[in-house]
This record gives structure tokens, C-alpha cells and sequence, in this order.
């Protein structure tokens, strides 16, 4: 009892720190998103300028898909991804089909997983973006991502491969909160 009574004092000190019409609080988020960038990009051996927080994964893999079409425009107009992602991957690629980009979907195995003959086969010398979840949130099946991002960057070194989806499934939103202190209502 004692434990929930200060998780409840810790979550209310938490609920009005974070709130936009406090100057303390706008402050304190700046902080502590702060740190948690910073120890972000230690673990994944980048800059925390490149750390990005999104609300979420539907909006990081929007950030990731489009973001790198944007930025990168006259790299290439293929993209391999799985038939099996998410509605929050299947549904840019479909836009972005229409707007002219030719996508592979590479289909499981009988246990759900993607080989890696498939992958080297879908490249492309136009490929640009390989969009392949870690873990696929129905069947559970874990993919081969650092050999796949090997076999992609010797093959295709320009070629993105977003990582926000296997930091999605390692990470849910309340354990980042918890762990690295991200505030709140940062999402």
C-alpha cells in the first residue's frame, strides 16, 4: 500500500511538472527529454541530435517511410518491405505506390519469418528503403535484422533501414517513461 501511495504522489508530481502552462514544468520536460536522448543515442551509438521521440510507432514509421522519401528524392524509386507489417507500414507504401514508387512485398515462411535468399533476391541497385519489422506484433516471429541490414548495406550501402519499429517492440511507451524518465505527456 505504501508503494502505490507514492507511485500515486510520483505520478501526480509527474502530471503537473508536465504541464504546458507550467514554466517549471517546460523546464524540467526540457531536462529530461534531454537526458533521455542522450541515453538513447548512447545505447544505439548515435548523437542524440539524431534521436527523435515520436507519440508512438504508427507516427514513427510515417517519420521514417516518408521522412526518407523526402530527403532522399532521386535515390532510388524501390522499396522492399514484408507483406506482413503493420496497417501503420502497408498503408505509406500503398501512397507511396501511387505516387509512383514500385514496392516488393516479400512473403513469410510457414513460420512467419523472411528469408534472407528473399531479401538479397528483392534488392535492387534502385532499391532505397528496406522497411522489415524486428517482431511481428501477431505471430510473434523474429526476423534476422542485423543480418539483414548486413546483407543490405554490403549489397546497397545508400539503402535506409529504419530501426524505429525494433525500438518499438523493445520499448513499449511505458517502459520508456519509466526507464529513461521520459516525461508523461512527450508520449
Amino acid at each position: 500500500l505504501e508503494n502505490l501511495e507514492e507511485g500515486l504522489k510520483q505520478g501526480v508530481k509527474m502530471l503537473i511538472l508536465c504541464s504546458p502552462h507550467n514554466p517549471v514544468g517546460r523546464v524540467w520536460t526540457e531536462q529530461e527529454l534531454t537526458a533521455a536522448r542522450k541515453a538513447v543515442a548512447q545505447m544505439m551509438g548515435a548523437q542524440p541530435e539524431q534521436i527523435t521521440f515520436t507519440s508512438g510507432g504508427t507516427e514513427a514509421n510515417n517519420l521514417a517511410i516518408f521522412g526518407g522519401v523526402a530527403a532522399h528524392p532521386h535515390d532510388g524509386r524501390h522499396i522492399v518491405t514484408t507483406a506482413v507489417e503493420h496497417s501503420a507500414v502497408l498503408n505509406p507504401m500503398r501512397k507511396l505506390e501511387e505516387q509512383g514508387f514500385e514496392v516488393t512485398y516479400l512473403q513469410p515462411d510457414s513460420e512467419g519469418r523472411i528469408s534472407l535468399a528473399d531479401l538479397k533476391a528483392a534488392l535492387r541497385k534502385d532499391t532505397f528503403l528496406v522497411s522489415i519489422m524486428m517482431v511481428n506484433n501477431e505471430s510473434g516471429s523474429v526476423m534476422p535484422i542485423g543480418q539483414m541490414a548486413k546483407l543490405v548495406h554490403k549489397l546497397n550501402p545508400e539503402t535506409m533501414l529504419p530501426i524505429a519499429k525494433a525500438l518499438q517492440t523493445a520499448f513499449s511507451a511505458c517502459s520508456s517513461c519509466l526507464v529513461y524518465r521520459v516525461p508523461y505527456s512527450v508520449g
